[in-house]
């Protein structure tokens, strides 16, 4: 779940303060102090672009901004693809590795 307001990201292996909002047209600004690392990670963003005048970034929400997003605030978006596989039964024979 991303949660807007102050934020820590990661940066590397440390943590970088910074503000994170989202704005009613569906857009992220992201405010944070230079950080190289970081500024590659925000730069790789789906529609990430600079805004001089605040001096943040601004991109689009979208599935892969969040789940990148998700990593950057320290979370674990590969989360539910650790779970235990499903034991299936089929009313038909199986091939080997279709089971």
């Amino acid at each position: 779940m991303i949660t807007t307001g102050d934020v820590k990201l990661r940066a590397g292996g440390f943590k970088k303060k910074g503000k994170l909002i989202l704005h009613e047209d569906g857009n992220f600004q992201i405010f944070f102090g230079y950080n190289k690392l970081l500024l590659e990670e925000v730069k790789a963003f789906e529609g990430s672009r600079w805004n001089p005048e605040t001096k943040s970034w601004f991109f689009k929400d979208s599935q892969r901004n969040r789940f990148q997003l998700d990593y950057l605030l320290l979370g674990d978006p590969y989360a539910r693809f650790d779970t235990p596989l499903i034991d299936c039964t089929s009313n038909r024979p199986l091939y080997q590795h279709q089971k």
